[in-house]
């Protein structure tokens, strides 16, 4: 058998050994450790001492919490600014988009469907030709799938606000 080095009360990262364990991982010794957060964590000792595990995952948590706050969950920072705006995914469209569910209490502008997760912030002058009202409050409406897409079936894609007029 393999002599086992004692690694009892040291420190790797936010992880402190207490004891060795009957565990194995290979040939290798599981070690019973405390993270500084409090949780108990089962580490394989060749991962502690090449300082591939420093915590009982709370570390990953922070950072990857720390970049949802710095970057939405969809964001891609390999995205040009140009593509973001092409594809409706930058902050001020999400923002715009909440705005008009809420001035229009999540409810269907022209059947009165009460939101259930299926509504469309939709604009009246289409998104594509009017750059400068694409994320102005009086150029969104919100309506159902429904009659989302029954205004694009009758008008297609790009609409004005004669369009929409008549629609309505």
């Amino acid at each position: 058998m393999y002599k086992i080095k004692d690694l009892t009360g040291q420190r790797f990262g936010r992880l402190v050994t207490l004891e060795p364990t009957a565990m194995r991982s290979g040939a290798k010794v599981v070690w019973k450790c405390e993270c500084d957060c409090g949780n108990i964590a089962y580490i394989n000792g060749v991962s502690l001492t090449r300082g591939s595990t420093r915590s009982c995952g709370c570390l990953r948590k922070e950072k990857a919490s720390a970049r949802c706050k710095e970057f939405p969950l969809n964001w891609n920072p390999k995205r040009t600014d140009k593509e973001r705006k092409y594809e409706r995914k930058y902050p001020e469209y999400n923002d715009w988009r909440n705005a008009v569910y809420a001035r229009d209490n999540y409810t269907c502008q022209k059947c009165g469907k009460i939101s259930n997760g299926d509504i469309n912030a939709h604009h009246i002058e289409s998104y594509t030709y009017n750059e400068e009202l694409r994320v102005e409050l009086s150029n969104g409406i919100t309506l159902c799938e429904d009659c989302h897409k029954d205004f694009h079936r009758i008008y297609g894609n790009h609409s004005t606000r004669k369009m929409f007029d008549e629609w309505f």
